[in-house]
């Protein structure tokens, strides 16, 4: 993509448009998870913050996919059982580029 349109990959993050994220807290069950991503339709994600707000992990549309479309799990487990743990982020000030570098590892 960044070939495709090198001008935008140097762009700030800052100048996309962004939707408040869905966010729970940890012991929320895999299955609340779900109905909040198909309730609020943001996306695909689920943050998972702290008491104090703090980001300490997200369930992506990968660990949906690979882990629980077509695997046999247990739908009432709080939503640590599968997240990503220490997720890495990026600054509004960082570009579209760092963005698409950091997705493809």
């Amino acid at each position: 993509m960044v070939r495709r349109v090198p001008a935008l990959a140097e762009e700030r993050l800052r100048v996309l448009s962004r939707r408040q994220p869905v966010t729970v807290l940890p012991g929320t069950s895999i299955a609340d998870c779900l109905r909040a991503i198909q309730r609020t339709r943001t996306g695909d994600s689920v943050f998972v913050r702290d008491a104090a707000g703090r980001l300490s992990g997200v369930l992506t549309e990968r660990d949906i996919f690979g882990r629980i479309v077509g695997g046999d799990v247990d739908l009432s487990q709080p939503v640590e059982t599968l997240m990503t743990t220490e997720p890495r982020t990026l600054d509004l000030d960082q570009t579209i580029r760092d963005a698409i570098e950091l997705m493809q590892t």
